[in-house]
């Protein structure tokens, strides 16, 4: 990674196996900005995978560094993210891929096995909240290029 990753894009940075990330990477958690909640997963592969740690982030949003994304455990900083993946990757298709295959259905069995209800949970509380007045005001404010007024409705 290298860049921003935000809203989505962090979902998608947690949930690979393997991460790396530049020096320069930041984590953007949006969603509380518009009125929204985290979503694609996030909150679920987040506070698993991170613990308490993560409480601040998605409950509040927020961003967090490169560094302190590897101190929870999300990425691996690395000098050249894109070169240390593929080389990773040549290591990983040297080993037992079974072996390695069954691994990671086991963890996802011990760390998700709920994620499909999650998921639908998460799909339907986010609709009520892309109905919601704060949703409609947060979009309208970051349109605007102003902090949004929210009401809790």
């Amino acid at each position: 990674m290298n860049g921003v990753a935000a809203g989505a894009g962090i979902s998608l940075a947690v949930a690979c196996d393997f991460a790396f990330a530049s020096k320069s990477a930041r984590f953007v958690m949006a969603f509380q900005g518009i009125g929204l909640a985290p979503d694609t997963g996030l909150t679920l592969m987040m506070s698993r995978l991170v613990g308490a740690k993560a409480l601040r982030y998605l409950l509040i949003g927020g961003e967090f560094s490169a560094e302190e994304a590897e101190a929870m455990g999300l990425v691996k900083v690395v000098d050249d993210p894109l070169g240390e993946a593929l080389r990773f990757a040549n290591e990983l298709v040297q080993g037992p891929f079974k072996a390695y295959s069954y691994a990671k259905r086991l963890i996802n069995e011990a760390l998700f096995k709920d994620l499909d209800q999650f998921l639908s949970t998460e799909a339907k509380l986010q609709g009520e909240l892309g109905r919601s007045h704060d949703f409609i005001e947060g979009v309208t404010a970051f349109i605007e290029k102003r902090k949004p007024k929210f009401t809790g409705s």
